[in-house]
């Protein structure tokens, strides 16, 4: 999350000094997390903004809460959207960042984008994800700039090397120096985009 973390750090300060009022939303998308849905991430970019509005909520978003309440459901993608839009107008300027796009299953990924694709022009989207990513993006967004991040080699390879030597203590016997050196080999060659021989 480190470049998303940078941006959202930013972000926060440049929103503190000036003098307009910016709303900034930030969702983390995670594989794992079966309540990652696009609904569920909307929901909480709203959330988010209704919280710097404080007492300032519209009337209508304060119907549609009391309706999903009295009705005890959830709220539907719909209705998230619906409650993004309403509270985006209340802000001169709106950054929402979806840090790691590609942890999201392609069907939510793809309703997710498509419901931010109907914001206003006041709102202005930071995504991080893998390079497989950028078809859907480009597919919802006509005025795209895209920023390639690769690790760098030094780094990739202490972090494999911490790993190793902390695995090494509950397993010792596992590892071998051929197998260690082909390990370090294949994933610095993949997060580097460095060519070398599979094993």
């Amino acid at each position: 999350m480190g470049s998303s973390s940078l941006v959202i750090d930013t972000l926060r300060s440049d929103v503190e000094e000036r003098k307009t009022k910016i709303g900034l939303a930030y969702v983390y998308c995670d594989y794992k997390n079966q309540d990652h849905t696009a609904e569920k991430l909307i929901a909480a970019v709203a959330k988010q903004l209704l919280r710097l509005l404080g007492l300032e909520i519209p009337k209508k978003i304060m119907d549609i809460y009391n309706q999903l309440r009295k009705a005890d459901k959830q709220i539907s993608l719909g209705e998230a959207i619906e409650i993004l839009l309403l509270t985006c107008p209340a802000f001169d300027l709106v950054y929402i960042c979806v840090d790691a796009l590609d942890e999201l299953e392609e069907r939510e990924r793809i309703a997710l984008l498509k419901s931010l694709q109907g914001t206003p022009r006041s709102v202005y989207l930071f995504t991080t994800g893998r390079n497989h990513v950028k078809t859907n993006v480009k597919s919802y967004f006509n005025e795209v700039e895209m920023v390639q991040i690769k690790a760098m080699e030094i780094d990739v390879t202490h972090l494999i090397k911490y790993e190793i030597m902390e695995n090494s203590k509950a397993h010792p016997k596992r590892m071998d120096e051929t197998l260690e050196r082909e390990i370090k080999e294949r994933i610095v060659s993949l997060s580097t985009g460095k060519l070398a021989t599979p094993f």
